[in-house]
């Protein structure tokens, strides 16, 4: 706070004195939660998508005071569950946090419609035997 809070009248109200100890304190400390919370964010138990949108969240929180592009996208991707998504990620090795999200999302869902597509196998692989037995009767 500036040196003329320490001025005696210089508060002329509660809410004054209030307003001016939010603006003084409150904007550092919520820059730091939120910062925090990102560097610390995980996948966990969410999914992807739920993990991409808290990140973009707090990513939106800090716009004052951005982080670099290589922190983001080195978070990103160690927060990620090992598995498929981790190792296309670690091996493209995006540059941006925006292209980090998007190969893992095309990953993801790459993975999950092979999981969820099982495809039509007929009973028979090759050619169908004829039934001579029957050829032969037609015959008689």
């Amino acid at each position: 706070m500036a040196r003329e809070t320490a001025t005696p009248g210089y508060f002329t109200s509660w809410s004054f004195m209030e307003q001016e100890l939010r603006s003084t304190f409150l904007l550092a400390n919520v820059a730091y939660r939120h910062r925090s919370s990102f560097l610390r964010c995980k996948q966990d138990k969410r999914s992807l998508q739920d993990y991409v949108m808290e990140l973009h969240n707090l990513e939106a929180a800090m716009a004052g005071a951005p982080l670099s592009e290589d922190v983001k996208v080195t978070v990103f991707m160690d927060g990620v569950h090992t598995g498929p998504v981790r190792a296309e990620l670690f091996r493209r090795q995006p540059k941006t946090f925006n292209e980090a999200v998007h190969i893992a999302m095309l990953e993801d869902h790459c993975v999950r419609s092979a999981q969820g597509h099982t495809p039509h196998v007929e009973a028979s692989e090759g050619p169908t035997p004829m039934e001579i037995s029957l050829a032969e009767s037609t015959r008689s």
